[in-house]
């Protein structure tokens, strides 16, 4: 009886099972139905939007055609226009041209005279007639000791400028020798035609003007800046003299700039003054400060003043103490990483792609040009960086090959090659008494050379790659910006004195005041920084350090700053192509003003402070004038 009663149980239970079976067959039939009456339903509005989609773009394909030929058959009735009218100015004469200012482009115009082009032709370093035109000069500095020495540089004569130049000091076109042109005989001889020294005399003030440079200018990418793509074959040490070139340019407008000083304190604190927290709440800048410059103020002298291509508007809140005025164009190949004047002031130095040059300031010709050969030509090496020794004898070059070239500027030659850096190196700089030279490098270190032999004599490791370097004027100090936004002061035996911390971005730009109380700086965060250093009182020690003014007017990154020499301004390049001039005394921004069509690189005083050197992304180095009207 119980084994029947399991076995019907048994057959219950068996028929539950194909019962529950049968349910969940039934359902699995549904969905996979319904799975494939949603995936026809998707797949067929996915093809009917594909088809819609392919629609859209047939319209608008034919849409764009319309509309380039619409383009194109207007663009050719206004170069018809624009040869017609070209046509009708041809016949006018240079005169009528000057006078007129701008052709139907609206590029500005020069009067074209006939005569043949100067282009000046110098010898190789080295030779008799390089040689033969350089001459020895004393040039007094001051030794490490603080005694007075005396050395003599080098002098390369400049060329005269020839006669056949228009009223602007422009080269005329044309084929053939130049009369009064400087040339080389066979035998080393330097001649020189007797009207070239007419010629220059007729010159106007400042010297020629070169020719701006036109539309299809190069722009400066970021990344260019700071390519890591370095070259590092130093393979040769002999330097290549080219001939000047000059390239045409359109004028620059100058947007509005505004200024906005927020200081810390004033450039000469209170006697209880102590370290400054650069997080503190800074104090409201004054009303002449804050108030932005209007561009549209009338042209007046004391407001405004202005050249063919670049524009400068003076803050009409304050007196009017100095002026500015362009004195050289110097035209170049690449982007102007920077510039640099020598000890005696007569000489300008540059770096660009694959080539260091130097100019005269008097009269903005190109004397040389140091490049290293059998290097790749499809590799950028742009020099970084270029300094003078103090006696003038030797340029010293820092590159994207991670070495350090010291020219002998008489012979042309590499007198000694740096080799330590493991990045690109950024920055250099020379010790006043000519012992010491310090460069800095993306490879987070700043490193001390012994300049006569070349060696390296002390590391400065820091946290991340170092942008700029300076020596303190009496050589008893060393200053390193880095990308860790942060300035370091180390001592010339190595020992880290200060820290200087406020920026918020990387730092870019170093410089001493003349007295080495003071040091500006220059960062990604769009403002120039003014610190001052308590020195002992054998200005062998720092003390103390602080932030006594933040000076915020440039709309871009400040790349490049500079002190003048007698101490009264601060001076600011920035990569939204101004250039700004501050008062230290007040904190107030002075002078705005737009000379070049790319960011400014580089900024310098000559040793007088009576000229200031600026350079750009523009392919342009430009000298400055600077006159006291007070």
């Amino acid at each position: 009886m119980s084994n029947n009663a399991g076995m019907q149980k048994v057959h219950d239970l068996l028929d539950a099972i194909k019962t529950e079976y049968d349910t969940l067959s039934q359902q699995a039939s549904v969905l996979k139905n319904r799975k494939i009456d949603y995936e026809s339903s998707v797949i067929t509005s996915q093809i009917q939007e594909m088809q819609q989609i392919q629609h859209s773009l047939s319209e608008l394909e034919t849409q764009h055609k319309k509309m380039k030929e619409s383009y194109e058959e207007e663009i050719a009735s206004l170069k018809k226009k624009l040869e017609s009218k070209n046509n009708e100015t041809a016949g006018l004469s240079a005169a009528d041209q000057h006078l007129f200012g701008n052709d139907s482009t609206g590029q500005a115009t020069r009067p074209q005279l006939q005569a043949q082009p100067y282009k000046p032709v110098l010898s190789q370093p080295g030779t008799a007639a390089f040689q033969a035109s350089t001459q020895k000069q004393p040039v007094p500095y001051t030794a490490i000791d603080g005694s007075s020495a005396i050395q003599s540089i080098p002098t390369v004569q400049p060329l005269n400028h020839p006669q056949g130049v228009d009223s602007l000091g422009n080269p005329q076109p044309g084929q053939g020798t130049v009369p009064g042109a400087a040339t080389f005989s066979s035998g080393g001889a330097f001649q020189q035609d007797p009207s070239a020294a007419t010629a220059a005399a007729n010159l106007p003030p400042g010297g020629p003007m070169t020719q701006p440079v036109g539309p299809g200018a190069a722009t400066v990418a970021q990344g260019a800046f700071y390519n890591n793509n370095a070259n590092t074959n130093p393979s040769s040490n002999n330097n290549v003299i080219t001939k000047l070139e000059q390239t045409p340019s359109t004028p620059a407008e100058v947007p509005a700039p505004s200024a906005h000083v927020a200081a810390v304190g004033n450039p000469v604190p209170p006697s209880n003054a102590a370290d400054v927290n650069p997080q503190q709440q800074q104090r409201q800048p004054s009303p002449a400060a804050s108030a932005p410059i209007d561009r549209r103020m009338s042209l007046d002298e004391r407001t405004k003043e202005s050249g063919q291509d670049w524009y400068a508007v003076y803050n009409e809140k304050m007196p009017k103490r100095m002026s500015i005025g362009l004195v050289h164009t110097l035209e170049h190949k690449s982007v102007v990483c920077c510039v640099r004047f020598s000890a005696d002031g007569k000489y300008l130095a540059t770096g660009c792609n694959r080539a260091a040059e130097i100019f005269d300031v008097q009269t903005g010709q190109k004397l040389a040009t140091f490049e290293q050969e059998n290097t790749n030509p499809e590799t950028d090496l742009y020099i970084r960086s270029v300094a003078f020794s103090p006696d003038g004898k030797y340029l010293v070059t820092g590159a994207e090959d991670r070495q350090i070239r010291m020219w002998d500027i008489a012979t042309g030659k590499v007198k000694h090659v740096f080799v330590g850096h493991e990045q690109d190196i950024y920055s250099l700089d020379y010790s006043r008494d000519g012992r010491y030279i310090v460069s800095g490098s993306g490879d987070h270190t700043a490193r001390l050379w012994e300049a006569e032999t070349g060696k390296c004599v002390l590391t400065l490791a820091i946290e991340n790659g170092v942008t700029a370097v300076a020596f303190s004027p009496n050589n008893q100090f060393i200053a390193a910006g880095s990308l860790d936004q942060v300035i370091r002061v180390w001592s010339i035996t190595g020992t880290l004195l200060k820290k200087l911390e406020g920026h918020r971005e990387s730092v870019y730009s170093i410089a001493f005041s003349a007295d080495g109380k003071y040091l500006a700086s220059g960062s990604l965060d769009k403002t120039m920084r003014l610190w001052e250093l308590k020195l002992d009182e054998n200005a062998k020690t720092c003390s103390k350090a602080s932030a006594i003014s933040t000076y915020t007017g440039h709309s871009n990154f400040v790349l490049s700053v500079a002190i003048s020499p007698n101490g009264k301004w601060a001076v600011s390049g920035s990569k939204d192509r101004s250039v700004q001039f501050w008062n230290l005394k007040t904190d107030e921004l002075y002078l705005t003003f737009q000379g070049h069509k790319n960011s400014v690189i580089s900024v310098c005083f000559s040793p007088d402070g009576k000229l200031f050197a600026t350079g750009s992304g523009d392919l342009r180095a430009r000298i400055w004038s600077i006159e006291d009207t007070a």
